[in-house]
C-alpha cells in the first residue's frame, strides 16, 4: 500500500519521523502504521503518521491515539511499553493533551517538557506551536524521535468534532485483534482527569496557555486559560509592571485571596496570575439579587460628610462605618439601641463610643481631614500588616488636639434639650482624661440607658 497523497479529513496532527532517527521511519513502513501514513499538508514530500479520531482501533472515549508495542500506531522494541505514550481529549477544556503512558517514563516532548515536581506526567499541546519534539525509548530517550506537524485546518472545529464522535463509541467497528475471546477485565484505564483544580491544589499552576480574552481594564487583562499541565481551565490576569512589583508580591501574598492557584512572571514585565475560573459576572450577580428596596438604618453607618453633604465622599468614608459597626457589635456608646432615629444623636454615641474605645478614636472624627484612613490605622495598631499601600506613603495621623476648637466641631450638631432621664444606677462611664479630678464629658442626653462594660477600659 503506498502512502496517501492526501491525508484523511479527520486527522489533526502528524507524527513525521526525525531524519537522523531510522527506527522511527522504519515505522511508516509497519504493516499496522501503513494505512495512516499520507503526505502532510504542511510541508511538501514530507510523510508522517496521521493522529485523529479515525485512528483508534478501539472505542476509548476521549482517547484520540495511543502510539506503543501493542497500540493503535505500533512503535517496537524491547524498551517500549505495550501503550507508550497517547494523545486525548480533556473533558472540561477541549484541549489536545500528550500523555506519557510508559512505565519507566521513558518519553520526553520539548520545547515545553513535563514539569519535574508531582506527577505531570502529561502537557497540553498548544496548536499555535510547530516545534514540538517528542522523544521515546532507549536509555538515552532517542530510540524513536518525532516531529509534530499540525493540519492546516480548523483544529478547534476538529477538536469539538472528536468530542461529538466520541460520544459514539459504541458504533465503532473493533480492530480484531482487541476482540476478547474470554471474559475479560475491563481494557479501559480508570478515569485520569481532574476537571477542577481544588483548594489543595493552590499554588499547582505554573504556566498556562491563553485561550480567549475575558475582558481588559486599567490593570491588566483577564483570559480564559488552560493550566498547561492539568488541562483544566482557569483565569488568568495578565498584569503590566512597569516598576517594581513589591506591592503585587504582597498582595499576591495575602493569605485571605481566595482560590488562588499559581502566579508566573515575577521580575518581568508581565506577571501572571493564576485563579478558578467562574461562570457569570458581576452583572449577573446584580441581576439575581436585586437591591433592596427597604432601607434599614442606613443612616446609623453613614459618614457625617456623606449624611449632611460637607466634604466629597472618600475611603475614609468607610473607617467611621467600620467604627460604628464595631460600636453596635461591642454596644459601646449605645449604637446598638433601636431606638436610635435622629441623626443628631447617632453622632453624640459615637462621641461616647469613641471615649469607650479610645485607640479607636481616630476612626470616629467627625471631620474627615482630621479621620484616620485604614492604612494609618494599620500601621498604628498592627505595625503595617496587611498594607497593599507603601508605608513610606502613609502620614502620621492627625492630630486633632492641634486643630482650631471651631473646625474639630464644625460637623458637629447639638443634641436635643430636654429633661435628663432619670434612670436608676446610672454610673458614669470613665474619662478619657488620666487625671482623676478630670470632669467626664457631658452624657447624651436622651432616653437611652446605659450600662458598664468590661471595654470600656480599652
Amino acid at each position: 500500500m503506498s502512502p496517501r497523497q492526501s491525508p484523511h479529513p479527520e486527522t489533526i496532527l502528524w507524527l513525521v519521523p526525525a531524519k537522523d532517527s531510522p527506527k522511527t521511519q522504519e515505522m511508516l513502513l509497519h504493516p499496522d502504521n501503513k494505512k495512516f501514513v499520507s503526505l502532510c499538508n504542511t510541508k511538501p514530500d514530507v510523510y508522517g503518521l496521521e493522529i485523529g479520531h479515525h485512528v483508534p482501533s478501539r472505542p476509548r472515549p476521549l482517547v484520540i491515539a495511543e502510539v506503543g508495542k501493542n497500540a493503535d500506531l505500533v512503535m517496537p522494541g524491547s524498551s517500549i511499553s505495550q501503550v507508550h505514550f497517547s494523545f486525548e481529549i480533556h473533558p472540561e477544556s477541549h484541549q489536545i493533551m500528550f500523555w506519557d503512558r510508559s512505565r519507566l517514563h521513558t518519553t520526553k516532548i520539548g520545547p515545553d517538557p513535563f514539569r519535574e515536581d508531582g506527577n505531570f506526567r502529561k502537557i497540553v499541546l498548544d496548536t499555535t506551536k510547530s516545534d514540538y519534539t517528542i522523544s521515546a525509548g532507549g536509555e538515552k530517550l532517542d530510540q524513536f524521535v518525532f516531529h509534530v506537524e499540525w493540519d492546516t485546518s480548523d483544529k478547534d472545529m476538529m477538536v469539538q468534532e472528536q468530542e461529538n464522535k466520541s460520544q459514539m463509541v459504541d458504533a465503532r467497528i473493533c480492530n480484531s485483534r482487541w476482540a476478547p475471546t474470554v471474559e475479560d477485565a475491563p481494557m479501559d484505564l480508570t478515569s485520569w482527569y481532574n476537571t477542577r483544580l481544588h483548594t489543595p491544589a493552590i499554588g499547582a499552576v505554573q504556566r498556562a496557555i491563553m485561550v480567549k480574552e475575558l475582558g481588559r481594564g486599567a490593570f491588566g487583562d483577564v483570559h480564559r486559560a488552560v493550566d498547561t499541565d492539568s488541562g483544566c481551565l482557569i483565569a488568568a490576569k495578565r498584569i503590566k509592571v512597569p516598576r517594581k512589583d513589591d506591592a503585587l508580591q504582597r498582595e499576591r501574598e495575602q493569605k485571605n485571596i481566595v482560590e488562588y492557584l499559581g502566579s508566573s512572571g515575577w521580575g518581568t514585565e508581565n506577571v501572571e496570575i493564576y485563579m478558578s475560573l467562574k461562570s457569570g459576572s458581576l452583572g449577573g450577580l446584580v441581576e439575581q439579587f436585586p437591591a433592596r428596596k427597604d432601607t434599614l438604618r442606613l443612616s446609623l453607618y453613614m459618614a457625617p460628610e456623606i449624611m449632611l453633604e460637607t466634604h466629597e465622599q472618600s475611603p475614609k468614608a468607610d473607617v467611621w462605618s467600620l467604627f460604628v459597626v464595631l460600636g453596635v457589635v461591642t454596644q459601646a456608646g449605645n449604637l446598638h439601641d433601636p431606638r436610635l432615629a435622629k441623626y443628631n444623636h447617632v453622632l453624640q454615641c459615637v462621641k461616647d463610643a469613641a471615649i469607650c474605645m479610645p485607640i479607636l478614636e481616630p476612626m470616629a472624627r467627625q471631620d474627615p481631614n482630621l479621620r484616620a484612613s485604614a492604612a494609618q490605622m494599620l500601621v498604628m495598631h498592627f505595625n503595617g500588616e496587611g498594607l497593599t499601600t507603601p508605608r513610606r506613603q502613609i502620614e502620621p495621623v492627625p492630630d486633632a488636639s492641634s486643630q482650631p476648637s471651631g473646625q474639630r466641631d464644625r460637623l458637629q450638631v447639638p443634641a436635643p434639650k430636654g429633661p435628663k432621664p432619670d434612670v436608676p444606677g446610672l454610673k458614669r462611664l470613665r474619662s478619657v482624661s488620666p487625671k482623676p479630678a478630670a470632669k467626664a464629658p457631658e452624657r447624651p442626653k436622651h432616653y437611652f440607658q446605659t450600662k458598664e462594660r468590661p471595654w470600656a477600659r480599652w
